[in-house]
């Protein structure tokens, strides 16, 4: 065998090596999560939702209480695990006390602009990355802490899903729709020890039409 045939095969076995780790450390497409009742289409094209923390929605408690976080994400084929490029991703949550803003759904139209706080939207970049500066959430009454997701993108399933905390292991075991949430929707937050000064991170595979 010939140096150059043995450098392609060496580097195929390396490839799909690490495919095949890659795989395991993901669960599979995704799975769908309950919308929930406060989903507003058409908000914004805004990543940065930290300019949604007053002292109105913390109720009279220091801004500096609110625990700004990082979130930093990946869209991908779950049948390749190829990145996938312009996918719309979606984000809504509660504020730091569980409250929504609007407690409502419908259009952004519907609202006033200063009602619509902790709703945001952006595309994933060439390799499938996007991000969302925020707050981690408060519990929305008996509920464990939890950001909601819609990540839509032309000739792929449409997904609608929850992300959760492993800090929140109590509330999830009690709460009918955390508790079916695969290992990859039950995030870790890690300390940065910058600015923001929290962070996690979330992949979500998509599949096919």
């Amino acid at each position: 065998m010939s140096f150059l045939m043995r450098f392609f095969s060496i580097v195929i076995l390396v490839s799909l090596s690490s495919l095949l780790m890659a795989k395991d450390n993901y669960c599979g497409p995704t799975t769908s999560d309950q919308l929930g009742p406060y989903f507003v289409k058409d908000v914004p094209f805004e990543s940065d939702l930290t300019s949604d923390i007053t002292s109105d929605i913390n109720e009279g408690q220091s801004v500096n209480e609110a625990e700004k976080i990082s979130l930093e994400g990946k869209v991908l084929n779950a049948a390749t695990l190829a990145p996938l490029s312009r996918a719309q991703v979606e984000i809504w949550h509660a504020d730091q006390q569980g409250n929504y803003w609007p407690e409502g759904s419908g259009s952004s139209k519907d609202y006033p602009k200063g009602d619509l706080k902790f709703r945001g939207r952006t595309l994933s970049d060439a390799r499938g990355i996007f991000s969302f500066k925020t707050i981690l959430p408060g519990n929305y009454g008996s509920r464990p802490k939890h950001f909601h997701f819609k990540i839509t993108l032309k000739g792929f399933q449409t997904l609608i899903t929850q992300t959760y905390f492993k800090e929140d292991e109590a509330l999830i075991k009690r709460d009918y729709s955390a508790r079916r949430a695969e290992a990859c929707r039950i995030l870790s937050v890690v300390e940065t020890g910058k600015k923001p000064p929290k962070k996690v991170d979330v992949v979500f595979l998509l599949g096919r039409e």
